[in-house]
């Protein structure tokens, strides 16, 4: 059975209806997005699970018909829309600011997700009306690597119902990173738990504000429920 080619009418109906799926996919990148500010304001297992559940199904409906999804660049070329894999997207940038002591797992997850994104792209190529293969072929595997990453982290963090040990440790100094549209407050601190040399946390404001070099910060070190031990922290 091809991708272009259902086996009955009834999976016909939806599988090789590119205006369907068009919806389908649309809706999917809507869902990621309020699932993501919902865990904003709600961090747990819920929100991941509509997020991930959205990342995972908007790739099954990109790959099945990209073609759908192709948009029309400013120099005349097509190519598949970005915003369409959305919810991989923001599952990845979730996952990067989830402070994970050990991140090879997750790196693997990516690896695997990129390699399989990419044979399951290569199996789409012949759909009709397909304009930019290599571009499809790319942008596939990399919201795979996003979606393995992410999903990972997710499972490891927003499922975790242990309760963390709560460890006082010194402030050895602090700092600030700024990007385009953030600003990262972080402690220096030295070796705790898990971590067996000095390290940065990632704080809110509030506790950067209030904590200066020599006093102590509270850091909550989780395990993890996939057994990835993070790592938040807290004024005491």
């Amino acid at each position: 059975m091809s991708l272009s080619q259902p086996s009955d009418s009834r999976s016909g109906d939806i599988w090789s209806d590119g205006n369907t799926l068009r919806w389908i996919g649309w809706g999917l990148a809507a869902a990621g997005l309020v699932a993501t500010l919902m865990r904003l304001f709600e961090p747990g297992p819920l929100w991941a699970g509509v997020l991930l559940a959205a990342a995972v199904l908007g790739l099954a409906v990109i790959v099945r018909a990209p073609e759908a999804f192709e948009t029309r660049w400013r120099g005349g070329g097509r190519g598949l829309n970005p915003l369409v894999g959305a919810p991989a997207m923001f599952l990845f940038f979730i996952a990067l600011t989830d402070q994970v002591d050990d991140i090879t797992l997750p790196v693997a997850g990516a690896a695997i997700g990129a390699a399989v994104l990419l044979m399951a792209s290569t199996r789409a190529l012949g759909r009709p009306g397909l304009s930019s293969p290599l571009m499809f072929q790319v942008v596939a595997a990399l919201l795979g690597a996003a979606v393995g990453y992410g999903a990972l982290v997710a499972l490891d963090v927003d499922y975790d119902a242990a309760p963390p040990a709560v460890l006082p440790v010194q402030v050895l100094g602090k700092y600030v990173t700024r990007g385009r549209s953030s600003t990262t407050y972080h402690l220096s601190v030295p070796a705790f738990g898990a971590r067996r040399g000095p390290s940065a946390l990632k704080v809110p404001y509030a506790a950067y504000a209030a904590l200066k070099p020599g006093d102590t910060v509270c850091v909550l070190e989780h395990r993890g429920a996939l057994g990835l031990s993070w790592v938040t922290a807290r004024l005491c």
